[in-house]
């Protein structure tokens, strides 16, 4: 211990003696532990730490895909969508999710100022998958998420707080979108996010399979809850997609389900960058 600390004196003279090397060293161990420290906070809340839902290790991602096109991660067809639905025995559930831009127009006492707000049009399942509830009033009901019946709106927490002062008493309230009334049923927890960071108004989907302007389209994010394991939600919707391509050729010879877990596939374009 006396050498140490005749060392430790003998190192504290000669930095003494060099101020500005000594200034240069400690400016530089300041910005490597900081950086060092940042990029772990980062790593840690993006790579290390479970999703805010529940089991989020169960939860997947469904894409749809065409190795015969080399077309891969592709949104699914709607009638794919409730094919996987009504046939998938190893899933506990399963939702989907579209994006789109919307103008907001209108606010509980009238005019505002408009506003281009990014939203996300979703099954009314999607919340219960997920284990989410409302931080204000409540999240859609399966009767409210119906073709024409679907003027329902659920706020982020940033925008409840930015446009309409964090209003407690928001739930029930009518704000213009598109410039059609739409009655907001509540308010989700602060940064929910499921693909798309940011998004301002969730709506009900109202998916209807009988839209001929969507039949042949492939437009949805699928999220589902795996019951079974991962390989046997893969053979399972391997084997009705093949019924898909026979059923209707025309949409989707060659394409397949494609199958991934949620938090993989949320990390995969920054994974090897961070670590």
């Amino acid at each position: 211990m006396h050498f140490f600390w005749q060392d430790l004196r003998y190192g504290v003279r000669r930095l003494g003696k060099t101020p500005a090397f000594t200034t240069v060293a400690l400016l530089t161990l300041a910005l490597g532990m900081g950086a060092a420290t940042a990029i772990f906070s980062v790593v840690d809340t993006v790579l290390l730490k479970p999703l805010p839902f529940r089991d989020a290790e169960r939860l997947l991602v469904i894409w749809e895909k065409n190795p015969s096109q080399n077309r891969y991660r592709m949104f699914v067809a709607p009638a794919n969508f409730l094919a996987w639905q009504k046939q998938g025995r190893a899933l506990e559930g399963m939702a989907a999710l579209q994006e789109a831009r919307v103008n907001l127009t209108g606010g509980p006492n009238g005019h505002i100022d408009p506003e281009e707000l990014k939203v996300e049009r979703v099954s009314a399942g999607l919340f219960p998958l997920l284990g989410v509830e409302a931080r204000v009033g409540r999240t859609f009901r399966t009767d409210e998420d119906q073709p024409g019946r679907a003027n329902f709106a659920l706020l982020s927490h940033s925008l409840w707080q930015r446009r309409f002062a964090g209003d407690p008493a928001i739930a029930g309230k009518t704000i213009r979108l598109r410039d059609q009334p739409y009655a907001v049923i509540g308010v989700l927890p602060p940064a929910f996010a499921v693909m798309e960071p940011g998004v301002d108004v969730f709506i009900p989907l109202g998916l209807d399979p009988g839209d001929a302007r969507t039949a042949n389209a492939r437009l949805l994010t699928v999220i589902a809850r795996r019951r079974g394991s991962l390989d046997q939600v893969r053979a399972e919707l391997d084997s009705v997609g093949a019924q898909m391509e026979q059923a209707m050729p025309a949409l989707n010879m060659g394409w397949r389900p494609s199958v991934f877990v949620l938090g993989d596939e949320l990390v995969s374009g920054v994974r090897q960058a961070l670590w």
